[in-house]
C-alpha cells in the first residue's frame, strides 16, 4: 500500500480518503484548502494504514483542518492506538473488560445464553450492552436488549420506548444513528467481529454530549438460531488522540 490522498464531494459533504504507508508523508494541501473553503457542511476523513483504520466526520471546519494537519505530520510509530484486525478463534487481549467479553463470546460459539450474560455482568458491562436482531416482518434491525446505563447518555424514556423498536427509526440523532447502523449491518453481513475506539458528539440527545468509548461488535445467535448482534461499549476519559 502506497501513500495516497483522494478528495471526493457529494452534496454538502467533503470526503478525504488517506492511505498511509508509513514512509511517505501525505500531501493534504488540497484537502486542507477544500475543508476551509466554506463550501461543505461536513468533512469526513478516512485514514487507512497497514494496521488500523479510522473514519471521522467533522461538523466544524476548524476541527477537520486541525486533524488534517495532524495527519500531515504523523509519524506512524508514535500513534497512540494500535488496534489490529481480530477474528473468532484468535487470541484476544483479555486485559480490558471488552477483551474478556470477546473471549467469552468466542468460547461460547457466539451463542447468546447465560454464559455470555454472566461474562458481561462479571466485567461490569451488562449495563453498557445492547443486543439487536432482525425483525421477521420487514427485516429491520430491532433492539432486543438495552443496558440500563445507556439511559445516562440517551435518557430513560429512549430506553423504555426503544426495546422491541426498529433501530433505524430512532430520531434522537439521525446522523449518528445512520453511521452506527452501517457498522451493525456490516458485522451481521460479514459475520466478523469488530473492536473500535470511537469519539463522537451526540446531537439532540437530552443534551448535546461528546462521548469517547471502546466498542465491541460481536455477531451472535439467539437460542433459536436467529442471527443477532451484541454491541458492548466502555466509556473512556478524554478524547481520541492520534499521538500519545
Amino acid at each position: 500500500m502506497k501513500t495516497a490522498v483522494a478528495c471526493a464531494t457529494r452534496h454538502d459533504v467533503l470526503t478525504v480518503t488517506c492511505r498511509l504507508d508509513g514512509t511517505n508523508a501525505p500531501d493534504l494541501s488540497e484537502a486542507i484548502d477544500k475543508a476551509g473553503s466554506g463550501e461543505f457542511d461536513n468533512t469526513r476523513i478516512r485514514v487507512q494504514t497497514a494496521r488500523w483504520y479510522m473514519d471521522e466526520t467533522f461538523l466544524a471546519p476548524a476541527k477537520a483542518i486541525a486533524r488534517l494537519h495532524e495527519l500531515k505530520a504523523l509519524d506512524l510509530t508514535t500513534v497512540a492506538f494500535r488496534f489490529r484486525a481480530w477474528s473468532a478463534g484468535e487470541p484476544c487481549d483479555a486485559a480490558t473488560r471488552i477483551g474478556a467479553v470477546c473471549q467469552a463470546w468466542d468460547r461460547n460459539g457466539a451463542l447468546i445464553d447465560g454464559e455470555i450474560f454472566a461474562a458481561l455482568d462479571e466485567n461490569n458491562l451488562l449495563q453498557h450492552c445492547t443486543i439487536l436482531s432482525h425483525n421477521e416482518s420487514d427485516g429491520g434491525l430491532v433492539y432486543r436488549w438495552i443496558g440500563d446505563d445507556i439511559s445516562r447518555t440517551l435518557g430513560a424514556d429512549w430506553c423504555d420506548k426503544s426495546v422491541g423498536a426498529r433501530a433505524d427509526l430512532d430520531d434522537t440523532d439521525q446522523r449518528y444513528n445512520a453511521w452506527t447502523l452501517a457498522h451493525y449491518r456490516a458485522v451481521l453481513s460479514d459475520c466478523l467481529p469488530r473492536r473500535e475506539w470511537l469519539d463522537a458528539t451526540l446531537e439532540r440527545a437530552p443534551i448535546d454530549r461528546r462521548i469517547n468509548y471502546e466498542r465491541g461488535l460481536l455477531p451472535a445467535r439467539m437460542q433459536s438460531g436467529e442471527p443477532a448482534l451484541i454491541c458492548v461499549t466502555e466509556l473512556k476519559a478524554g478524547s481520541c488522540r492520534l499521538v500519545a
